[in-house]
């Protein structure tokens, strides 16, 4: 009968979570600067998540390297609806670290006098997938 007892009163968590590429969660923008310039990084954003699921905090924990693709997670994550964390049947304020991968695909290697070039074709951010023609390099 103590292990019933124990096991009703035993309360479930979950975490905030989102769906990617939702109306509500648009995939971030790979920006036309650094897919030119070959820009590729992965950035870790913080973002702190209230009772109804809307983003209250948000901040760069890991950059990419390029101010330009912190930037651009930083606009379109904080703008973001999440399914908000539970503990039991209550919603509760929860944080989560969210990776976006900014990745050029496609890349034709040429091999000039021992020098390898990338010339990007294709463009990918994962967290996000975002797909489109790269322009050609500067």
């Amino acid at each position: 009968m103590v292990w019933w007892y124990q096991k009703k009163n035993l309360i479930t968590q979950s975490r905030a979570e989102y769906k990617i590429g939702s109306h509500n969660n648009p995939h971030p923008k790979y920006p036309l600067i650094a897919r030119k310039r070959g820009w590729e990084g992965r950035v870790v954003i913080q973002a702190d998540i209230d009772k109804t699921g809307n983003v209250t905090y948000i901040k760069v924990l890991k950059s990419s390297g390029f101010k330009v693709l912190d930037n651009v997670s930083l606009s379109t994550l904080k703008e973001w609806r999440f399914t908000p964390a539970k503990s039991g049947k209550k919603f509760i304020k929860d944080s989560i670290h969210i990776p976006v991968n900014f990745v050029l695909e496609d890349w034709k290697l040429l091999n000039i006098i021992g020098l390898w070039i990338g010339v990007p074709y294709g463009i990918r951010t994962r967290v996000a997938a975002v797909k489109g023609r790269c322009p050609k390099p500067l």
